[in-house]
């Protein structure tokens, strides 16, 4: 770098172009070393786009600001208006934007070299691409050019009178398409309750330079058949094999090989097995093992289900499309999903070329359920050879240097606007996911632990343990503490009714046995049958088997929690928020269901806290509001594989913007047949 002799004072660095860029003092002849480290770290490189010639720009910039060179206190200091070009074709992975060594400067090289570097702290990059993890909110539509809705209807009139399919799937018939949520923060499918079939469409098409990928974060709330998850195996997604077989027993990799060979008989681990199809030739278009059935002249194996799918269509010669996988084994249902309560990311590697993904709710036969499938963020790499530009985190989120995405908060800190990091919460005071602010801890009251029991074991003379332990999430502070370790052993729970105790085990009673006493399994007389009752008195320090649970929003805990005779739905929980809790249960005829709920802690004014219950996605009544007392429901529980499902939603904050003080509690559940 140099400077020219005798320069009449200071002056802002000004924002130009170069390729081969001096600093230097103006209107002088002879030059000297003028070198600053100040300077030198406000001088930055600009890697413009690529162009259609292959090439990208070069520009410099030197930072606003007065700067002196070392040597003489009152040069001036400029950029001359020079430029250049670079090559497309250097890569840089996600973390890490396209730049140019400044080092050339000092060394007099003729070309700059270019580099890979990390993006600071509170900025990332996807490694040549985009990523969309806020929304633009209604009425704006969706990003373009990237993004495009559509929805179809189904005419069922239309296809009794051409038989075509084509002409059945009619855009915009009775169907809403996939939109922006109010609130900017995800994309919905659309509300499309009351509707039996129909397909809503949210399509992605991008041109990819080198071979990437995309990662998207989804949920789904379906109007899901229990049935379909048991009696069609095509749901599970891994039939073994990557080829069509033909019912003569021939195969082959194209959808159209069977069209000769008498129709299909099975289908590849990455096509729903739907439907019955002899030989029919319009199959050969790829939709052969999709919902349309009746066109393909055979019936649904499967009872209908609303859920989501993802294809991925290629366009490097002819349009084709695959099914890609939503979730990993060992999950099952992982091209097809009707249920994924909780946010779970998904990736999908895309090759070179035009690629078009297209996201596909359907509801498909079923009317009922919640009926939504949601995608929180969309981001792909591979449509450039390397970002040239580090984005910042949005308002909230955060990053470390070299990240490919931001982050939300942790617990015990929360978003400072200034500094946009994640800050600390003062002494005193305290923040769980998700939240804006740090509140005032709690002095602890005894409602803040809980019992906590180990097993009943032999060696503790069947037996067990007695301990205490805060309940999660810990936000109290001060107050009382645990009580004192308890050395003593205390008697094991009695059995659930049905079950009777063998040493320090509870067993079911053998069929033709019923419980009869506390912890004793009594013949059935001559003329009856014992009926079988999953009963769910005690529920001990874990959830039992077949329970699933989680929370949504802003939750204090992560679902709903099990005590000595009750589970509740969390506690800490800030509004919006969802607690859930499922039970899965296959009837073998029909069933019924008894629990008792209370809904306590909250002003039945103020509709501040509600709870659901559902099964397989029917809404059943539930009478008792908030301060009601605890309330009784029965309820009948079809045949077949079923899913019970409790929600526990809170709309509105405690007073001072503090946690809810609301809790929903559940007790003595029973399922298994009504007895006569």
């Amino acid at each position: 770098w140099v400077a020219k002799k005798d320069c009449p004072g200071t002056m802002r660095g000004l924002l130009v172009a170069a390729f081969a860029v001096g600093i230097a003092c103006l209107g002088a002849e002879a030059l000297e070393p003028c070198l600053s480290a100040e300077v030198e770290r406000n001088v930055t490189v600009q890697v413009g786009a690529c162009r259609a010639t292959g090439t990208r720009p070069i520009s410099y910039r030197i930072r606003a600001g007065e700067y002196k060179c070392d040597t003489r206190p009152n040069h001036q200091l400029s950029v001359p208006e020079t430029a250049g070009e670079g090559s497309c074709q250097i890569e840089c992975a996600p973390g890490e934007v396209l730049s140019m060594s400044p080092l050339f400067l000092l060394n007099g090289d003729v070309e700059p070299t270019p580099t890979c570097a990390k993006c600071p702290q509170g900025t990332y990059s996807v490694g040549g691409g985009e990523r969309f993890d806020s929304w633009p909110k209604p009425p704006l539509p969706l990003p373009e050019p990237w993004f495009e809705s559509k929805c179809y209807g189904f005419d069922q009139a239309k296809f009794l009178e051409t038989g075509l399919m084509d002409d059945a799937w009619v855009e915009g018939l009775n169907c809403n398409k996939w939109n922006v949520k109010p609130d900017g923060t995800s994309v919905s499918s659309g509300w499309n309750g009351g509707t039996s079939r129909v397909r809503s469409e949210l399509r992605l098409r991008l041109n990819m330079v080198k071979r990437g990928g995309v990662s998207f974060t989804f949920r789904v709330d379906a109007d899901t058949t229990p049935l379909a998850a048991s009696e069609c195996p095509w749901m599970e997604g891994h039939t073994g094999t990557n080829e069509w077989l033909c019912k003569d027993g021939t195969s082959g990799n194209l959808s159209s090989a069977c069209n000769e060979h008498g129709g299909r008989a099975r289908c590849p681990e990455h096509w729903p097995w739907m439907c019955g199809q002899p030989n029919h030739p319009q199959c050969a278009d790829d939709f052969c093992c999709g919902t349309d059935c009746g066109s393909y002249g055979g019936n649904r194996l499967c009872p209908g289900s609303g859920g989501l799918q993802l294809m991925v269509c290629n366009e490097s010669r002819a349009r084709t499309c695959f099914p890609a996988e939503l979730r990993p084994l060992p999950y099952q249902h992982r091209y097809y999903v009707s249920s994924q309560l909780q946010w779970m990311t998904a990736e999908v590697a895309l090759e070179r070329g035009w690629q078009e993904l297209v996201w596909v709710y359907s509801r498909d036969g079923a009317v009922l359920g919640n009926d939504i499938a949601e995608v929180l963020e969309v981001g792909w790499h591979g449509t450039d050879y390397a970002d040239t530009e580090c984005t910042p985190c949005p308002a909230g989120k955060q990053s470390v240097s070299g990240a490919s995405r931001c982050s939300g908060c942790g617990r015990g800190t929360v978003w400072e606007p200034v500094t946009h990091l994640c800050e600390e919460c003062a002494e005193g005071t305290y923040a769980l996911e998700g939240f804006t602010q740090c509140l005032p801890r709690p002095q602890c009251t005894a409602a803040d632990y809980s019992a906590h029991y180990s097993r009943c074991k032999e060696q503790y003379n069947n037996q067990r343990l007695k301990m205490w332990r805060w309940l999660e999430p810990k936000v109290c502070e001060g107050g009382v503490g645990l009580p004192d370790p308890s050395e003593d052993y205390v008697p094991c729970l009695d059995c659930l009714p049905g079950e009777t105790r063998v040493e320090a085990y509870c067993i079911s009673c053998p069929d033709g046995q019923y419980g009869g006493a506390v912890g004793r399994c009594d013949t059935c007389p001559a003329g009856s049958e014992a009926r079988r009752v999953r009963v769910y008195d005690v529920w001990g320090s874990e959830l039992p088997e077949g329970f699933t649970t989680g929370c949504l929003g802003r939750c204090g805990s992560n679902g709903w929690r099990p005590f000595e005779v009750h589970v509740d739905a969390g506690g800490s929980h800030m509004a919006p928020s969802q607690s859930w809790l499922e039970l899965a249960v296959n009837a073998t005829e029909p069933a019924q269901v008894s629990f008792e709920y209370t809904l306590e802690g909250c002003d039945p004014k103020n509709a501040e806290a509600a709870l659901e219950f559902r099964i397989s996605g029917r809404p059943m009544p539930l009478t008792t509001s908030c301060g009601g007392g605890t309330t009784l429901v029965l309820a009948v529980v079809p045949t077949g594989p079923q899913t019970l499902r409790w929600v526990f939603s809170l709309h509105k904050d405690g007073p001072g913007g503090m946690p809810s003080m609301a809790r929903a509690r559940l007790e003595r559940l029973r399922v298994g047949m009504p007895s006569m």
